[in-house]
């Protein structure tokens, strides 16, 4: 019995001999509407962090000595004797147990655990304590998700372009963009900084037709002969 796979690419071929047929005109208005659908097809599997064969990206790795956050954060903390004090922090990073940053107080970085915070306190541009905890609550499940969100700007309509004319379609990227997706496209070595070291990246199809893409093409030449 003939795979899925078989099947569509039987369907294929025989779509193939059916716009041969069309007008040129009319092709090349098909074959527009088809790029179209295909590149907005393009940018939701980019969205969505996914080869065309429906496996993740390989997730990118986490950059060492990574900043701590610029933003100021104060809290009402309690040491191990019972006394409570405000720590004023000029800048920190969290984990899930504390918090460490340049405390103001002591002129040096300190280290405070999240079971001893009492309250948060609004700090300057932060009108919101509440907003703040909940900052620091979340703060590591918003990196993990800003890390693995990758090719957002590429995806966009300014650099995922599509075409089409009476010979076929198109959807790629041009420019910049083209030179950012490419060592990602196809596994290649490409400095990861401007002047910085070479490093081989691992592959990430960003473009590519799934099965389900296939078969949507099929379905609107179908539509657009019936």
């Amino acid at each position: 019995m003939k795979s899925l796979d078989d099947q569509v690419a039987e369907l294929e071929r025989a779509a193939g001999a059916l716009l041969a047929t069309l007008e040129a005109p009319a092709r090349s208005a098909l074959l527009r509407k088809m790029a179209h659908a295909l590149r907005m097809s393009q940018a939701r599997r980019i969205r969505q962090q996914q080869n065309p064969d429906g496996t993740p990206y390989v997730p990118r790795k986490p950059r060492e000595g990574a900043p701590a956050a610029s933003r100021e954060i104060r809290f009402l903390y309690r040491k191990p004797g019972g006394v409570s004090r405000v720590a004023d922090l000029k800048s920190w990073s969290g984990s899930k147990e504390q918090i460490t940053g340049f405390d103001r107080e002591a002129g040096d970085i300190r280290t405070f655990l999240k079971s001893r915070v009492e309250r948060y306190l609004p700090a300057e541009g932060q009108a919101d304590p509440g907003a703040l905890e909940g900052q620091l609550r979340n703060k590591k499940g918003a990196l993990r998700r800003r890390a693995a969100a990758m090719f957002q700007k590429i995806r966009t309509n300014a650099n995922l372009k599509s075409g089409a004319d009476a010979g076929g379609l198109w959807v790629g990227f041009t420019g910049r963009a083209a030179r950012i997706a490419r060592p990602h496209q196809y596994g290649l070595k490409d400095k990861v900084t401007l002047n910085g070291p070479e490093a081989r990246y691992p592959q990430r199809q960003i473009l590519g037709l799934s099965l389900d893409e296939r078969q949507a093409l099929l379905a609107l030449l179908v539509n657009h002969v019936g």
